[in-house]
């Protein structure tokens, strides 16, 4: 929302100046952003009057205009049509500046020197040539010479206002004024509205209104103008809808959108003569209905959306945008204008599914006041007429099938003050409201009723009721207080605990965490890899994506985080460890027709050196092993046993990014509950497609299903106290069983007397058969209350070997 200073002092007297107002503004809650002013740029403006206008002698089209320009009589070539004698005109005399860092001086005009030249509205305005047609500005009443920088307003500043989403009020120059009056202590100048006319033949019979649904139209009102004439709006209300960020369009659509920025109600205007049968009638679109809007696109409807329509077909979409077969357009000779209060949640997801969002949708979707829609009509016909646009009936069509009473809601004084923090005595609170506009009651002690004006829609309980006094009491008036009352429960949902372990052991492994787009590219599944038949493939698609690029719901953070990769080495970052844990999105059925499974991944990226470089060593490069002593520390933090082995048949989808790895350099990550995740060297013709520039490794696991087997507590247990006793085993295994096969076998085996167990050798060579390979293993025993006897160490030394050799290994 942007608010013209100048235009907010039409309604209310303000004894600051604009930052001193932002800043008051701010401190109540209606948060300004940004101060601006528009036309800072335009100087050295000033009012003229026509002397003569003669052809020019040697270019047809162009005149040399004598304008006294106060000072001074100037002679300026322009091309304009309708310059008189006796005109006052706007004039960019040599050494003015008009927007857009346009610098005005002498120039030739085929033999004829122009001193300056003559500007329309859009020439001040918008800083660009003026509309065919347009013509000069005209400036009746104002002396030659007079400076239009301020005649124009032109010295206007502007508030850019930064609302809070629920906060409608203040969408509008009047519910600003009422903000203002309320700080300053005065009263809000309500423009007049219903402008004592007539017309020979109007009436209200001209329409008729239906409302079919008023579930979702609570009231529509509808004002006929005859003899309408479609031109330019006058530059003092095209200045101030500039302001407000709109663009002039006509005099007819910028009433509307005047008193949509003055009231806060969005208004329409159709062309009467349009409207078959002369009727409105507000319903539900029908199956298969379409509707071409004023944009020229053709939207599909359906029947969970309100329309506007007449006798025959939809001619508008409720709240959203008008129908381009009834738009005004220079032959509209009579105009219906539509004030209407539309169901707020029913707007929004009717802008939402069209992907179309207006000034209009924007009011309607946060609540316009359910009583204002008559004031809105009466105002915006007024300033037709008062602008010569034309004359309306002095009839309203008003169908009112929902009425709308004010709230009353009791509060109890003592509960305002606990909420607000200050010692506000029942009067002063009293006080506050009013100079809100409520109404104030006390029917008890310790109670008050208040009575909320219809605009008020925010407002619908007592802990509303009590922002509304702290507002006005001051933010800054209010005390710091310590923190009192007992402390609401610490603990969190097992999935949050267990994806913070995860993340702190990520975390102290040096990595970085990143957070990438949930919507991805379609075509990310053919950079990674993916086969057509890929399980994760079935995608849950955006209803209305914005762009190709995001139109889908990721089911693996693989593109994700292989995109992160890229942008680190475009950025000559080419060591990068990163981590993500964020959720993938699996469809339950394809069309969809619920919502797709969540689950809770972690992914890690890494590429180029396992650390800095240092002078002593060169940094190995990251690879399988890399990643896999990574996951390794977060397993063990988050308490959970996993292995990792070759990838079988059957695996979950997870395991369908192994086509983005190297062939030879991945496996699956087993825990108890089966596959969990994915671990490996990108694949070179991946890390290409990615322009990697370094050698990386990648990990999916799905902590969703690992989330039960983990343990978020830790147990400590002293130092031990008695000497432990080491023993050493060597087999011949075959080279396709995984080591953490057999480090179970002989945790299993040694019982409560075995602590630790490490693989300290490997070797193949000529004395082990070819498939095979020699390990040895270094086992700790020892006993938490005595010293270990040889013969407790050799019967647990012996379960151990036989256990071994149980599994078929050959002992050595």
């Amino acid at each position: 929302m942007r608010v013209s200073l100048i235009w907010l002092r039409e309604y209310v007297d303000i004894p600051w100046d604009a930052l001193e107002l932002a800043d008051r503004l701010t401190m109540v809650g209606v948060k300004v952003e940004n101060v601006d002013r528009p036309w800072a740029g335009v100087a050295g403006l000033v009012a003229g009057v026509i002397e003569s206008v003669e052809p020019h002698p040697g270019a047809a089209g162009l005149f040399v205009c004598r304008v006294n320009a106060g000072k001074r009589v100037l002679a300026i070539v322009s091309g304009a049509t309708g310059l008189a004698r006796g005109q006052t005109v706007a004039v960019a005399a040599p050494g003015a500046t008009l927007l857009e860092g346009l610098h005005i001086g002498k120039a030739q005009f085929k033999g004829v020197e122009s001193e300056g030249m003559l500007c329309s509205a859009t020439e001040i305005l918008l800083g660009a040539p003026h509309l065919e047609g347009e013509g000069i500005l005209g400036l009746e009443g104002i002396s030659a010479g007079t400076d239009l920088v301020r005649a124009l307003d032109l010295d206007d500043y502007v508030l850019e206002l930064d609302l809070t989403p629920n906060y409608s009020p203040s969408l509008s120059m009047l519910g600003v004024a009422r903000e203002v009056a309320a700080l300053a202590g005065g009263q809000v100048r309500v423009p007049p509205a219903g402008y004592a006319s007539t017309h020979a033949g109007s009436s209200a019979r001209d329409i008729t209104i239906t409302i079919v649904d008023p579930d979702l139209c609570g009231r529509y009102a509808g004002k006929l103008v005859y003899d309408v004439k479609i031109a330019h709006s006058p530059f003092w209300m095209q200045r101030r809808l500039i302001a407000a960020g709109l663009r002039p369009i006509n005099n007819v659509v910028d009433v509307t959108n005047y008193v949509m920025m003055e009231s806060g109600q969005p208004l329409h205007a159709f062309d009467y003569d349009t409207l078959k049968g002369s009727r409105i009638v507000v319903r539900r679109a029908g199956a298969g209905e379409s509707i071409v809007t004023l944009d020229g696109a053709t939207r599909e409807l359906t029947d969970r959306m309100l329309v506007i329509a007449d006798a025959e077909r939809a001619v508008g979409i409720a709240g959203v945008m008008g129908g381009l077969d009834t738009e005004v357009t220079p032959a509209t000779r009579k105009v219906l204008l539509e004030s209407a209060y539309f169901q707020p949640l029913n707007v929004r997801r009717t802008a939402a599914a069209l992907a179309l969002r207006s000034e209009a949708s924007l009011r309607f979707e946060k609540q316009v006041d359910p009583d204002g829609q008559v004031y809105a009509a009466e105002r915006a016909a007024r300033l037709l007429e008062e602008t010569g646009a034309g004359i309306p009936s002095p009839d309203i069509v008003d169908c009112h099938p929902v009425k709308v009473e004010p709230k009353t809601v009791r509060v109890r004084t003592d509960r305002i003050r606990t909420i607000v923090g200050a010692p506000v005595t029942d009067d002063q609170i009293a006080a506050l409201l009013r100079r809100y506009g409520f109404e104030v009651a006390a029917p008890g002690a310790g109670a008050l009723r208040v009575t909320v004006p219809t605009r008020r829609v925010d407002i619908s309980e007592e802990v509303d009721i009590s922002e509304e006094v702290a507002r006005l009491y001051g933010y800054d008036n209010i005390e710091p207080t310590m923190l009192r009352g007992s402390p609401a429960g610490t603990s969190r949902p097992a999935a949050r605990a267990f994806a913070a372990v995860v993340r702190e052991a990520m975390l102290g492994c040096g990595l970085d965490e990143v957070a990438t787009y949930s919507i991805i590219d379609p075509r990310s599944f053919d950079r990674v890899r993916l086969p057509q038949s890929s399980r994760l493939r079935v995608a849950a698609p955006l209803a209305k994506p914005l762009v190709e690029e995001q139109s889908i719901m990721r089911t693996t953070l693989l593109p994700g985080l292989l995109e992160a990769l890229r942008t680190n080495a475009s950025h000559r970052v080419l060591d990068a460890r990163l981590f993500e844990i964020g959720r993938v999105f699996h469809p339950k059925t394809v069309p969809l027709q619920e919502l797709p499974d969540e689950n809770e991944h972690l992914g890690v990226a890494v590429m180029g050196h396992s650390g800095p470089p240092h002078w002593s060593e060169r940094p190995a490069e990251v690879g399988f092993f890399f990643i896999k002593g990574l996951l390794e520390a977060m397993f063990e933090r988050a308490g959970v046993r996993a292995r990792f082995e070759p990838l079988n048949d059957g695996a979950p989808p997870v395991a369908d990014i192994a086509h983005a790895m190297h062939p030879y350099r991945h496996a699956a990550i087993v825990t108890e509950g089966g596959i969990a995740g994915i671990l490996g060297e990108v694949h070179p013709a991946v890390a290409q497609e990615y322009d990697l520039p370094r050698r990386a490794a990648f990990a999916e696991v799905d902590l969703t299903l690992i989330l039960s087997l983990g343990r978020e507590e830790k147990v400590f247990t002293p130092l031990p106290r008695f000497p432990a006793i080491e023993r050493d085993v060597a087999v011949v295994a075959p080279e396709v069983m995984p080591v953490a096969e057999i480090l179970d076998t002989i945790r299993q085996a040694g019982g409560v007397l075995l602590k630790g167990v490490t693989l300290f050798d490997l070797y193949t060579g000529g004395q082990i058969p070819e498939g095979k390979r020699s390990l040895a293993f270094s086992i700790v025993y020892r006993a938490e209350d005595r010293t270990l006897t040889d013969e407790e160490v050799d019967r647990a030394q012996g379960d151990v070997r036989e256990a071994l050799e149980s599994k078929g290994l050959v002992l050595r």
